[in-house]
């Protein structure tokens, strides 16, 4: 979608969509999963540029999230969750944006084994998309990552890699314990 086209335009277009049959086996999201649609206001400053540290993840911004940090942020703003829940790692881990992960380790105040709406973590999301450049980065330099968090239906990222044939992040995850 071109970035001219406001949030405005962008819903209406993908409420139209909404009627269309569409796979949901393809998914790995519910089908209540939102990514909020951020424009730069004018007003008042949140951040690098006007956006919070939330924001700069999930535009993918590794050089605004880079700045963001080195101003330092708050626990309020490093603890930001959207509508489902979600924090800027978790954002950055579901959609592959690997320049972002590595620069969220220096970030206080964030918990890696942050839990959403749906009991994912970022881990999670990770492997079940098959990122697994990420779920590696994870695995390696984020020392409170619990491997075997477990959703409210008691699957853990190793189940759920498993489940979408994610074979390199299974075996990523079995050798990681």
């Amino acid at each position: 979608m071109p970035p001219t086209q406001s949030c405005t335009t962008r819903r209406k277009r993908e409420e139209e969509n909404e009627s269309e049959p569409s796979d949901s086996s393809a998914a790995f999201f519910s089908d209540d999963s939102v990514y909020p649609c951020y424009e730069l206001s004018l007003g008042g400053w949140c951040g690098a540029r006007g956006l919070s540290l939330y924001q700069c993840c999930a535009r993918n911004d590794a050089k605004l999230v880079q700045e963001r940090l080195e101003h330092g942020v708050t626990r309020s703003e490093a603890t930001e969750l959207d509508i489902n829940g979600r924090n800027g790692l978790m954002v950055a881990c579901a959609r592959g944006f690997v320049d972002i992960v590595p620069l969220l380790q220096k970030c206080p105040y964030l918990n890696v084994n942050q839990q959403d709406k749906d009991g994912n973590t970022a881990l999670m999301m990770a492997a079940q998309a098959g990122h697994i450049t990420i779920v590696n980065y994870l695995l390696n330099y984020y020392p409170a990552l619990e491997v075997d968090k477990r959703d409210p239906r008691g699957l853990t990222a190793l189940m759920k890699a498993a489940v979408q044939g994610r074979q390199d992040c299974v075996a990523t995850l079995l050798l990681a314990g």
